[in-house]
């Protein structure tokens, strides 16, 4: 099981500033792919959800990377089906900060990501059409997550029914 499961949950006050935070990058990532002449993420929940845990995770068990020590979520196509999300077409950007002001967290995640050629790729990347989010944080330290993906389908059910059963 993932280690951000048992993660607690943010206070109520951190949980709506921070995820004000989220949908202002979701919005200044638009702004720079409708720049570039690039059509706009919408959000998935889900992938916001495999993003808040890979967050949550790095943030409990003092790690910075795209592959988490813990087996079950150990890469992002683990994180995406334990969030129930099925997708080929995946990206991932993470990004880690300290001594910033919350209303300050957007502008400088989404600054590093355009300035480093791997994730600036990812943001303008014209197969991407779906995104999701995930900053926590605990003192002045926050980690940031965003899960892409190119959504053409979304599997709603994947129950098998044996043969003859309608």
């Amino acid at each position: 099981m993932c280690a951000y499961l048992l993660v607690p949950a943010p206070s109520k006050a951190q949980d709506t500033a921070l995820r004000q935070v989220e949908l202002e990058i979701i919005k200044r990532c638009n702004d720079f792919r409708a720049e570039n002449g690039v059509p706009p993420f919408e959000e998935h929940e889900k992938l916001s959800k495999a993003a808040r845990g890979h967050s949550a995770e790095m943030l409990e068990l003092g790690y910075f990377a795209h592959t988490s020590p813990t087996k079950a979520c150990e890469h992002l196509k683990d994180r995406l089906v334990l969030a129930a999300y099925y997708d080929l077409t995946i990206g991932e950007n993470i990004y880690k900060c300290r001594g910033y002001d919350v209303p300050e967290l957007a502008e400088k995640a989404v600054e590093a990501w355009i300035r480093s050629p791997v994730h600036r790729k990812n943001l303008l990347n014209p197969d991407f059409n779906r995104i999701g989010v995930g900053v926590v944080g605990e003192g002045d330290t926050y980690l940031f997550t965003q899960c892409f993906s190119f959504l053409t389908v979304e599997i709603l059910d994947r129950t098998v029914r044996p043969k003859g059963s309608g």
